[in-house]
């Protein structure tokens, strides 16, 4: 079987979706005979941030030169992203082979889909020769499959109210739950200082060494770096993580408290480097879209006052638009109340499954307290977004939030949705998420405007000027998909004096984003380089390993004639290396297994500067999203190689 087979039969098999209880799984693991599943093992309980918090914990100990696995839940997208091993999700047949194992040893044990994927996850872990496994309790946490291991530190992020059903109905009894993955003489730390008092009693109970934020360990900000303190000394100018919203800094405080706790020796250098480069999907993630445009998973109440933390200090020139949606065991007022004031509109977007609340039901009681803000409802995160994106203003901000299946929506690549349910008008003119795929002609194009863009001419990362003019400079226009991390690339390398980005290739005067994201301008993204020409090899070498150039009108996720790759030439000397290098790579590129090259290399045209906005945009957003990837097939443009 295939792995979606063995998904299919999983979710199948089991006659409840949740059933918590060890007895049934420990007999299963017992009879596995699997040893340690690693050198260390950190468990990570809480209502919200466990996914966070096990993010915070691979990426520093990651940077300290440890082989690190996480096993996390539930998946976004893949069902491969649940087991990450040294960040990177595990393939298809390790997982099929655990399941093998997991189900040979059965004897007639029914499993839930999480306790027979819990106990694969393990057997992979158990074989991965690791140093530090990191484990996401799935839901409280006393019965919860994860809770077979006896780990060295166990982690609660928070204590708040979600899943009473199966948990309780207060926090003193979720939290009770909750404190069943500390173990006797081990740490157990906690996110917040005011604990319930069954969690405090029960550490006391079994003798946990309890530690908590604000009391035995502190971190504080100041502008933006923070510094940590705790027994073991003080970590000091860390840079605030890379994953947005105030909470995080508990989560990254109890990263660091946990590593510690277990033997890990710490420098305040590659604490910081790691902060700076830890992702984590669907958590205030921003995507591409002529709007600016974050999904994350907030989904409780707490996680809602969280959110509003965020927006209320994160403030923007327009408005905030929410895309919402949420499951039917969820207190949905609990979680709106917290957030009515910061959103102008609401697009309730209509879920599949047997858990998903009816949108309409969502739609009404927002309604009854959202004032004047116009409430919609639509089939799927697609029609939202393609609404917005025609009536919001391009200094708005969009929050699509609510379930990790609204989550999935919105970070999936899809077609444009079908129209709204409810009667509103959209404009008849293409979409941003047609994603199209073929370049309109000179009569079909945008006219665009005669006043060009609105830029500062000060490079936003070393400060020289982006129209500046440098003795013997050339000037080249490279096309790599997004151009964000496209720009990235060349900004710091020798010989280059100034970066900026812009629309070239296609026929619109001075286009917007969003007219260049309709795909109906013919423009490309581009990084405009101002360069010494003896660093044209160097160039073209980054260009080519940078990303991938056999893909067509698209990088990746990115689809659209404006990622198409390109290379645009402002002296022949430039368009006859570029013709040549593409050559050469074209024939390692074929040696490797991939397809031909799509990258055109012409004469540069007409170049017009993005929104001031777009600028060096990762360096203003150190997490902000970079779709680039390469082939990883090496390119090297030597003299030699040139006369190959």
């Amino acid at each position: 079987m295939q792995l979606n087979d063995w998904l299919s039969l999983l979710e199948r098999r089991h006659p409840q979706a949740i059933e918590l209880g060890l007895d049934r799984v420990a007999q299963v693991w017992a009879r596995l005979k699997i040893g340690a599943i690693a050198h260390r093992v950190i468990t990570v309980g809480g209502t919200n941030g466990k996914g966070s918090t096990v993010a915070l914990i691979e990426a520093i100990a990651r940077e300290h030169g440890a082989r690190v696995a996480c096993y996390t839940s539930p998946h976004i997208l893949r069902f491969n992203e649940r087991i990450a091993l040294d960040g990177r999700p595990v393939d298809d047949q390790t997982l099929i082979r655990a399941f093998e194992q997991v189900d040979a040893a059965l004897a007639g044990v029914s499993l839930s889909y999480f306790e027979f994927t819990t106990l694969a996850a393990l057997i992979i872990l158990s074989e991965a020769k690791l140093d530090l496994a990191v484990l996401e309790v799935g839901l409280g946490g006393r019965l919860d499959a994860v809770n077979l291991i006896d780990a060295d530190a166990a982690v609660i992020t928070s204590v708040d109210l979600d899943h009473q059903a199966w948990l309780g109905p207060t926090i003193e009894d979720i939290g009770w739950e909750k404190a069943h993955i500390f173990r006797a003489a081990t740490p157990a730390i906690c996110g917040l200082a005011a604990l319930p008092l069954r969690l405090r009693a029960h550490a006391a109970q079994i003798g946990a060494r309890l530690e908590c934020l604000g009391r035995e360990f502190v971190a504080n900000v100041d502008g933006n770096k923070f510094s940590y303190s705790d027994l073991q000394g003080t970590l000091s100018n860390l840079a605030l993580p890379a994953l947005r919203a105030p909470v995080q800094l508990a989560n990254a405080a109890c990263a660091i408290r946990a590593l510690r706790a277990i033997g890990y020796l710490l420098e305040s250098a590659l604490v910081s480097a790691a902060l700076k480069k830890v992702k984590l999907r669907a958590r205030l993630e921003q995507i591409r879209a002529p709007i600016s445009t974050f999904v994350d998973v907030a989904h409780n109440a707490e996680a809602a006052r969280s959110l509003a933390a965020w927006l209320a200090t994160s403030p923007i020139a327009g408005r905030n638009h929410a895309i919402f949606a949420c499951l039917e065991d969820k207190d949905l007022d609990a979680i709106v109340q917290p957030l009515l004031a910061h959103f102008a509109s609401w697009s309730i977007v209509q879920l599949e499954g047997p858990r998903a609340r009816d949108a309409s039901e969502i739609s009404a009681h927002i309604r009854k307290h959202a004032g004047a803000a116009p409430v919609l409802i639509y089939d799927n995160v697609a029609g939202a977004m393609s609404a917005l994106a025609t009536n919001a203003d391009s200094s708005d901000r969009i929050i699509a939030f609510g379930s990790f299946l609204l989550a999935e929506q919105a970070l999936s690549p899809q077609p444009i949705a079908d129209q709204p349910i409810a009667d509103q008008p959209i404009e008849d003119q293409p979409m941003w998420n047609e994603k199209k795929l073929t370049l309109p002609d000179s009569n079909e194009a945008l006219p665009g405007r005669s006043q060009p863009m609105s830029i500062s001419n000060r490079h936003f990362v070393h400060g020289r000027p982006l129209e500046g003019a440098w003795p013997g400079a050339e000037r080249i226009y490279l096309g790599m998909g997004c151009f964000w991390g496209a720009e990235r690339k060349f900004w710091s390398m020798a010989g280059i004096h100034s970066t900026a980005v812009g629309y070239s290739g296609g026929h619109t005067q001075n286009p917007s984003y969003a007219e260049v994201c309709s795909g109906m301008t013919g423009h490309n993204e581009v990084v405009q380089l101002t360069f010494d020409p003896a660093e044209l090899d160097a160039i073209l070498k980054v260009f080519w390993e940078a990303h991938n150039p056999t893909q067509g009108m698209r990088q990746g996720n990115d689809r659209g004639t404006q990622y198409r790759s390109a290379i645009y030439c402002t002296t022949a000397a430039q368009l006859e290396r570029a013709l040549e290098s593409r050559r050469i790579y074209a024939e390692r590129l074929a040696r490797a297994g991939f397809p031909a090259i799509t990258t055109e290399v012409l004469e540069a045209t007409a170049f017009y500067y993005a929104e001031d906005d777009h600028q060096q945009y990762l360096a203003k957003n150190p997490g902000g999203y970079c779709g680039l990837g390469g082939t990883g097939v090496s390119c090297t443009l030597t003299e030699t190689s040139l006369s190959e």
